[in-house]
């Protein structure tokens, strides 16, 4: 999300801004968050595809509980196999109350 858009929240103990969308789509309409992630077979033998249903004490929680959640989720996701999580995806950018840019090359 652009920034002051989303909730700030943790990924990997660094303050990230997180998306609510997935939240507010998910309590107002009641419907189930599936999560699709694939995992790169050894020599170029493909992929599997792998699929999950979010926690359901996603749905109880308040935006900052939920954007904790999703992220701690994610991380989870990633520490199974961390060397094929897609890091060119700028999660650690748009981050209100954070100074730093890490992605500014001198």
């Amino acid at each position: 999300p652009k920034i002051n858009q989303g909730i700030m929240s943790k990924f990997y103990n660094i303050p990230v801004n997180t998306t609510s969308l997935i939240y507010k789509l998910g309590k107002k309409n009641k419907v189930p968050i599936i999560y699709v992630y694939a995992e790169r077979l050894s020599k170029s033998k493909g992929f599997d595809i792998h699929l999950d249903a979010i926690n359901k004490e996603f749905y109880d929680l308040d935006e900052v509980g939920a954007a904790d959640l999703l992220n701690k989720t994610i991380e989870n996701l990633v520490s199974k196999n961390i060397s094929q999580y897609l890091w060119s995806y700028e999660r650690f950018r748009n981050r209100s109350g954070v100074k730093e840019n890490i992605y500014k090359i001198d």
